[in-house]
């Protein structure tokens, strides 16, 4: 059984382009804590994410109790990270700071780019670059260094799809926004 936590970044970026149903069929059972359910589903219908509520496969568990090391991250990621620990399960997470805190505890995490490359390879998506355009046009926030280094490697070119192997980046050289102009041969 393929089992998951999930913070709530990855299923609103997600939300917003549509794109939800790639994890439905990607893993068996997604996890969120209580504290990820409220920034996702929110009080409005009609927010990015609220249409979740209703969906089946995603399973709402109590909040863990936060670890205190935890504290300067937001309280969705201390929850993810604890609820990941203790069913010692991978998290799906977006936030650099918080993913190199959960790695420093063992949690073993990947992210939104990650599961379009697996959606691509299962053959749930035909491109990956449409939907990563359309992320990015919805604020979706990417680290030059790391899409770099992905972006480089012969697998990842293949399950972004064509002409994904490099990037041409936006001018945010601090990786705050990256826009993808056009893609090298």
């Amino acid at each position: 059984m393929d089992r998951i936590v999930s913070d709530s970044g990855p299923l609103i970026s997600l939300s917003r382009v549509g794109q939800t149903q790639l994890l439905n069929k990607l893993f068996d059972v997604i996890e969120i804590p209580k504290a990820v359910s409220v920034e996702v589903f929110g009080e409005q219908w009609g927010r990015p994410g609220s249409e979740l509520r209703e969906a089946r496969w995603l399973k709402v568990s109590p909040d863990p109790t936060a670890s205190e090391a935890l504290r300067h991250l937001g309280p969705g990621e201390r929850a993810a990270i604890g609820l990941a620990l203790s069913l010692k399960v991978r998290l799906l997470l977006d936030d650099q700071k918080a993913r190199e805190a959960a790695e420093r505890r063992g949690v073993l995490c990947f992210g939104t780019l990650k599961v379009l490359a697996r959606a691509k390879k299962a053959g749930l998506i035909s491109e990956v670059r449409p939907i990563l355009q359309s992320l990015i046009t919805q604020d979706f926030r990417l680290s030059r260094n790391w899409l770099t280094i992905s972006c480089k490697t012969a697998a990842n070119r293949r399950a972004l799809g064509p002409g994904m192997g490099l990037f041409h980046l936006g001018n945010d050289v601090q990786g705050k926004h990256l826009g993808v102009d056009s893609c090298a041969p």
